[in-house]
């Protein structure tokens, strides 16, 4: 059994991956929210989901939120998920052309997962949308993944959080599991994507340059020879579209002891 959940903050009204989702996903998706949006929450999206959780009053961010879902399903296969996303498909695999899926519709890139899970590995995802166009593989392994966190638990090492740092909780993760000598799996022939950084609600919420920059340090300090600081530049992301990123080697993470 997969467990599915949206983890969501501050958009109510707005929840794009929810309305994206196949009625046999929703069925079994749970919708996790702070605790002081759990009435607003229920009041919209009860009968709409499996589930509507409220997170511990002392819940306040994103890598403490992940972290209370490992802790409460360790051993199990959980899928956590962006609320923002959308969700392309290669329309004539290998070659690269994206169609995007229609609202309700997203069920395929959950049984690539499910495949992936049979096939033995700890930890999974959906190519994002940048960067797929240059594969050509349906399956790469030990590569980067993002707002598609799917995980098998039972496999994870005891030392392994997610909660060390919060916006690059899943880049921490997957360096911790790939350097404890787990491969990932990243499925190229779909892909999700997001309207952009720094986005009303989500993260948005509780990120600064401030708080940004820490995590970057972390990284740099935790991770070593496997990161590198870079400055990145984009058009979107408001004060965001300027900001220090990572480049991160993660085929050179597997089973790497610094």
């Amino acid at each position: 059994m997969i467990h599915y959940f949206i983890t969501t903050l501050g958009r109510l009204h707005k929840q794009e991956t929810l309305g994206r989702l196949h009625p046999d996903i929703r069925a079994k998706l749970t919708m996790v929210v702070q605790r002081h949006e759990f009435d607003d929450h229920c009041r919209v999206w009860d009968g709409k989901v499996a589930q509507i959780l409220a997170l511990p009053s002392e819940i306040d961010n994103l890598g403490p939120t992940r972290q209370y879902l490992l802790d409460s399903y360790r051993g199990e296969k959980i899928v956590m998920l962006d609320d923002d996303l959308v969700f392309l498909y290669r329309i004539q695999p290998p070659a690269w052309q994206l169609g995007t899926y229609s609202r309700d519709s997203v069920l395929d890139p959950f049984e690539a997962i499910e495949r992936m899970f049979d096939a033995g590995y700890a930890h999974c995802s959906i190519s994002g949308r940048e960067g797929n166009n240059r594969v050509g593989q349906e399956i790469v392994e030990c590569t980067r993944y993002m707002r598609l966190l799917a995980y098998n638990t039972a496999l994870f090492p005891s030392h392994v959080r997610i909660d060390r740092v919060n916006g690059m909780s899943d880049f921490d993760t997957n360096l911790q599991l790939l350097r404890a000598g787990l491969p990932s799996a990243v499925n190229f022939w779909f892909a999700q994507g997001q309207g952009g950084t720094q986005q009303p609600g989500g993260c948005s919420l509780n990120r600064t340059h401030k708080t940004h920059s820490a995590e970057i340090d972390f990284m740099c300090e935790t991770h070593g020879g496997l990161v590198r600081r870079r400055q990145k530049v984009n058009k979107g992301g408001g004060e965001f579209g300027s900001r220090e990123e990572l480049t991160v080697y993660w085929k050179r993470a597997l089973g790497h002891d610094l």
